[in-house]
């Protein structure tokens, strides 16, 4: 985590604070001493910090955080996330990450059209590489995220030459990003993102999957009901025994009404789409569901492994055990600017895909999905061309080595194996007498 003076940690920043001095504004700033021990010390980079009385020598880096500092003395909203200091959100976040490895050294006052411009190239390299490369890509990032680090940066740059007179954060004439272009959009790409062409897996490659046994068994079975149920991540990450009812319908239903909101961090009381479903369990999977639930015993989450792993590996570590389950399809396993590669999100589609193909009515898959409209409902009828009877049956048998048999019950001593009682000795032998008596139609008894 980038700490507020450079790339140093912010709980070791409140250790610092005791080493700083305040100028003649207010602003913590670190004797050359001080300095000089933390580059020995640690190797970290340590923007120049202004002197009382030489304001000149002020860094970018220096600037923002001295910039933030006044907004808080303020009581000027810095941070959204609660629980964040805003120093952790500014150093650990965009600012921290795009935008001060790049300029964030330099002095304030020096600060050029050209660095500006550096920022910018460096922006739409990332955005090639996360819609023609991948996005798992390192330094890749969204054209959205583009737009908002480019944000802080002209927002910074306003400040610099539009601030009060009173702030002391007036520091220039002019304002270095003016007239300079933001992040360029990739050919193609349309208002929210590139379209890409999505691979979806065929019936026995997820069979092949879910059969490969050296892959533990926990994950197995999370990809099973994930794309036996088609829920999103984060819907399947929250989804507790309490949201599965086995007595609704013919084989139960599973319940949607909440999620986990991966860039908050936190769970959400709605979807994305903010209404609530009720998806029913296919008939094939109900049966592990029962296991599962017997064993975890009816406690806690339905998939617990997705609460202990890094969102970000998902995708990755889905597709190296695509491979290692001898599923090495080309196109599920390559990336271009019109194809995407599978993903751990790709179950979902899966369990679309085949609803689909079984030929259920699409008002219905729409709405057990929980797609907004037809229009992205459509996109997995591409898939569905190229689906035919070597490819497998939608929402087969699962593998006999998840699914465990269950055990008959032990025929009693003296019960033959078909189960029918053995006939006593001798009962064919003897009629029962009748304790009533009548007469019967020929006259007799």
């Amino acid at each position: 985590m980038n700490g507020p003076l450079g790339i140093i940690p912010l709980r070791a920043y409140d250790a610092l604070y005791a080493d700083l001095v305040e100028d003649d504004y207010g602003v913590h700033i670190a004797s050359e001493a001080l300095t000089m021990e933390r580059r020995q010390a640690g190797g970290a980079r340590l923007p120049a910090r202004p002197v009382p009385g030489s304001r000149p020598s002020e860094t970018v880096d220096a600037w923002v955080f001295r910039h933030f500092t006044w907004r808080e003395k303020q009581g000027i909203q810095v941070h959204a996330d609660a629980g964040r200091h805003w120093a952790e959100g500014i150093w650990g976040g965009r600012w921290g990450t795009w935008i001060s490895p790049i300029i964030g050294h330099k002095l304030v006052t020096e600060l050029a059209r050209n660095d500006i411009e550096d920022v910018r190239a460096e922006l739409n390299e990332a955005v090639r590489l996360y819609y023609v490369e991948d996005k798992a890509t390192p330094g890749a990032t969204s054209h959205k995220n583009a737009m908002h680090i480019w944000s802080a940066l002209t927002t910074a740059c306003k400040q610099m030459c539009g601030a009060d007179r009173d702030s002391g954060l007036k520091v220039r004439d002019d304002n270095p990003a003016l007239g300079v272009p933001p992040p360029r959009r990739p050919a193609g790409m349309k208002k929210k993102a590139l379209t890409k062409q999505k691979r979806i897996l065929r019936p026995n490659e997820f069979l092949a999957l879910l059969s490969h046994e050296r892959l533990s068994l926990e994950w197995r079975e999370t990809y099973a009901v994930l794309g036996y149920s088609y829920l999103r991540p984060g819907e399947g990450r929250v989804l507790t025994w309490d949201d599965v009812d086995f007595d609704a319908g013919e084989t139960g239903f599973i319940k949607v009404n909440k999620a986990w909101n991966y860039e908050k961090k936190r769970v959400e009381d709605h979807t994305k789409t903010g209404a609530p479903r009720d998806i029913p369990i296919e008939a094939e999977l109900r049966p592990l569901l029962l296991h599962m639930k017997r064993r975890a015993k009816g406690k806690g989450l339905v998939l617990p492994v997705l609460s202990r792993v890094n969102a970000n590996n998902l995708s990755r570590d889905f597709r190296q055990r695509l491979l290692s389950a001898g599923v090495d399809r080309a196109e599920l396993h390559r990336g271009s600017a019109t194809e995407k590669k599978i993903g751990f999100r790709q179950l979902r589609d899966f369990g679309v895909t085949m609803r689909l193909w079984r030929g259920d009515n699409p008002l219905v898959v729409k709405k057990h999905s929980d797609h907004e409209d037809f229009e992205t409902l459509l996109t997995y009828t591409v898939e569905i061309e190229k689906l035919n009877a070597a490819c497998g049956v939608p929402f087969g048998p699962l593998p006999a080595c998840l699914v465990p048999r269950t055990k008959a019950p032990r025929p009693k001593e003296g019960a033959p194996k078909g189960g029918a009682p053995i006939p006593k000795e001798g009962a064919a032998q003897y009629r029962r007498r009748d304790s009533n008596p009548h007469v019967r139609e020929d006259g007799g008894f």
